[in-house]
């Protein structure tokens, strides 16, 4: 009888070390799979799901260009940046010539091509608001659209006005801002090579708010500006070489620190030394300087001049902001193909 019970608990201590031992190889496989694949026993994380196309919200883009254009019409490249940004766009392109397009393009408050408007989903998108890229920064809410705002689209055709008669060149810049001087000067040795082939003038930017007259940089660059519309007004052909002479003065104080108002004192040898008369522009300044200036503000409201330096060929062709003197020629002769400066002359 005792060796029948040792027999059983022998028995029974073999079953239970079997039983310990396959416990054991089972919790060591569960805790394995357990950080080998931890999303078999973990519900997802529903912030971690890729999204795709099927997910976003549909945008559409517009682009409206012109088939009258012949400068400045290029997309490619703002295109180019848009898909970049926003992924999955459904584009369409509009001709404002067309009834359709002119349509589109009153609807939406445009009046220069090329132009970009997004449908009001893009507001949808995460690429709107998020920290990433924010493209709600480059967009301006128009009715229930959003019209692509960046300094690219500054430039373009006003395919509204009527052309001028004849080949015309409008310079605006403000006369101590330093990107309009820089400019200005690229812009005079441009004009140079037309041989007074083409009509240019130089406008400075002035704000009238209900007969106060304004500049950005204050009260000291109304009188350079007075200065210098004095100068041009006076008749002389050397007036544009004064001018550049005190832009370049002007530049000259900006590099060394000077302040503005220092190098204000310093006009009438830039004007003598191009032999125009320093009390005649004097006796011009006290007596005409309201009247000049505020000539000047309205010619930049009507062409509606948001920003310096801003070139505006042919009553039609805007472009914003400085260029290179090859950007800038390539512009003027896209306008006006067959101007002195912008034919080459072959020896035969």
């Amino acid at each position: 009888m005792q060796r029948h019970v040792d027999s059983e608990e022998m028995q029974s201590m073999k079953i239970e070390s079997d039983a310990i031992y396959y416990a054991l190889i089972i919790v060591f496989v569960g805790a394995t799979l357990f950080l080998v694949s931890p999303y078999l026993f973990k519900a997802p994380n529903p912030t971690n799901v890729i999204t795709t196309p099927d997910q976003l919200v549909p945008v559409h883009l517009v682009v409206l260009s012109s088939s009258k254009c012949k400068v400045l019409c290029e997309t490619s490249t703002v295109e180019s940046n848009i898909a970049n940004n926003v992924a999955y766009l459904n584009v369409t392109r509009l001709d404002v010539e067309t009834p359709q397009g002119r349509r589109f393009a009153i609807n939406h408050n445009l009046t220069l091509v090329p132009a970009y408007v997004f449908s009001s989903t893009l507001s949808q998108r995460p690429e709107f608001s998020n920290s990433i890229i924010n493209f709600s920064q480059y967009v301006r809410k128009v009715n229930d659209s959003y019209v692509l705002g960046t300094l690219e689209t500054q430039s373009g055709y006003m395919f509204n006005n009527v052309p001028s008669l004849s080949s015309d060149w409008k310079l605006f810049v403000t006369s101590y801002n330093p990107a309009s001087l820089r400019f200005q000067n690229a812009s005079l040795n441009v004009l140079r090579k037309f041989n007074e082939s083409i009509n240019f003038s130089l406008h400075f930017v002035v704000s009238n708010v209900n007969g106060s007259l304004s500049s950005i940089v204050g009260p000291v660059e109304l009188i350079e500006d007075s200065i210098q519309l004095c100068a041009l007004q006076s008749g002389s052909k050397n007036a544009l070489n004064a001018i550049n002479c005190r832009s370049e003065a002007i530049l000259g104080c900006y590099n060394s620190s000077q302040e503005v108002s220092f190098c204000a004192q310093f006009w009438k040898p830039c004007m003598q030394g191009w032999g125009l008369n320093d009390s005649t522009i004097t006796s011009c300044v006290q007596s005409q300087n309201q009247t000049l200036l505020a000539n000047e503000a309205q010619v930049a409201i009507d062409n509606r001049i948001i920003g310096v330096p801003t070139t505006i060929i042919g009553n039609q062709y805007k472009l914003f902001g400085g260029r290179s003197e090859s950007d800038l020629l390539s512009a003027i002769c896209g306008v006006y193909p067959s101007l002195a400066g912008c034919t080459i002359s072959v020896r035969q």
